[in-house]
């Protein structure tokens, strides 16, 4: 006999819909009307239903911690199938595999030391592109991931920011005009008479000169390949394990050139060359203590063109890059410590700008220029990786490669006069 429960990562918004009141109209009169809109968050899947009172009153009647025979519910099947669907409601059936799944995720947050309001963080913010493409993220089927083996090129709407700049630009003013202008670019608390200019402190080291010199860089130039050696370094510099310390025999911590919350480096890196001489084109996994990589998917170069652009959300200049790196997190490492803790979720992306941020400077010391996006396509990534997001979850990507002599989407900075003013 088939069991249910429901879900204990579900969460409700009570939200105020604000509309016109048809009533008041009627009457020659101009008029709000406030109808209680009540948004229900699945956990498990990032998917997000409005429900009416009564459905909600049915959903919470469902025990969490035990199971309830099917028939012993006053659902009619429809709408049960669709709370199975969304990961609303769990069934205890051992022959449906995303039944099985669900449960499987479900056991990972609930055992893993996530805190609750961490599930609803980390699997909300998670983009599904061609939801986003039709206007329903959040709203859509958590099964609809996509995969790579029937990803074609007209399957990956793509945006190509250098011919779409003027557009760009016209749709930016569209948002400044509704929105208004962002707070100012640079925080001034206090009062200036109460500052103290600091001096300028000239340095000729090489770290003072790549800290001045960094930027984003998405345009490349296409006839130059990377080598194994630009990989090798990029890897051993910003990702390599230097050192490892032994507390206990089941505890081992490590040390790299970026800090990580506990020393315990959840963040993973997956290496996906697009033009590089010495290195087959598939998907790899760096070996951070052994400083080697290990094939983990193979791929053609066109499938991980498309598969670039693909996973960062159409972004056709990701398909350009030499070279990309896949960051992923394993959370039950870091949660193994940071146990229900909802700051510790925001230590893990700390931990990803601290080991991007050095990245970034260690390509610009081979003479690369980098980009880095956390716009992606996290459930079709992690498909391809063959991850759940419970255990292991994509987080952004980064790319590099030769940088193009001209490049159009670079921000014409100036410099800033930061002289003392005494």
């Amino acid at each position: 006999m088939v069991a249910i429960q429901r879900s204990r990562y579900v969460f409700v918004h009570p939200h105020d819909q604000a509309g016109v009141d048809l009533h008041a109209l009627l009457r020659g009169e101009a008029a709000l009307r406030h109808t209680l809109e009540l948004r229900v968050y699945a956990g498990l899947t990032g998917v997000r239903r409005t429900f009416d009172a009564e459905q909600l009153q049915r959903l919470m009647a469902l025990p969490q911690h035990a199971w309830t025979a099917r028939d012993a519910c006053a659902l009619d099947d429809a709408t049960l199938d669709a709370w199975l669907r969304d990961g609303f409601v769990l069934r205890d059936d051992d022959d449906d595999a995303a039944a099985v799944g669900l449960r499987a995720r479900e056991a990972a947050f609930h055992s893993g030391g996530w805190n609750p309001l961490a599930v609803l963080a980390h699997m909300h913010a998670r983009w599904r592109f061609s939801l986003l493409e039709q206007g329903r993220d959040g709203d859509g089927d958590p099964a609809a991931a996509g995969t790579l083996d029937d990803l074609t090129d007209d399957d990956v709407p793509t945006v190509d920011f250098a011919a779409d700049a003027p557009h760009a630009r016209a749709n930016f003013q569209r948002f400044v005009a509704q929105h208004g202008p962002p707070p100012a670019a640079a925080h001034a608390p206090g009062a200036e008479a109460d500052g103290q200019d600091l001096p300028i402190v000239l340095s000729d080291s090489r770290l003072h000169d790549l800290l001045a010199r960094r930027r984003t860089v998405r345009t490349f130039d296409l006839a130059r390949s990377l080598h194994l050696d630009d990989v090798a370094a990029l890897c051993r510099a910003a990702f390599a394990a230097r050192g490892a310390a032994q507390l206990t025999d089941d505890v081992t911590l490590l040390r790299k050139a970026s800090p990580s919350g506990g020393g315990l480096h959840p963040i993973e890196i997956y290496v996906l060359p697009l033009r590089v001489t010495d290195l087959d084109p598939a998907l790899y996994h760096y070996r951070c203590t052994q400083h080697r990589l290990v094939r983990v998917r193979d791929l053609t170069r066109e499938a991980g063109q498309r598969l670039a652009v693909a996973a960062l959300s159409g972004q056709a200049y990701a398909a350009d890059a030499a070279l990309l790196f896949l960051y992923t997190v394993r959370f039950p490492r870091h949660f193994w410590k940071y146990r229900n803790n909802l700051r510790g979720y925001t230590v893990v992306l700390q931990d990803l700008g601290h080991a991007n941020q050095t990245l970034q400077l260690v390509a610009l010391d081979r003479g690369l220029g980098a980009f880095y996006s956390a716009a992606i396509d996290a459930p079709r990534l992690e498909q391809v990786l063959g991850v759940d997001p419970a255990e292991e979850a994509a987080l952004a990507i980064a790319g590099c490669g030769v940088p193009a002599a001209v490049d159009p989407l670079q921000l014409d900075a100036q410099p800033i006069d930061a002289t003392p003013s005494g």
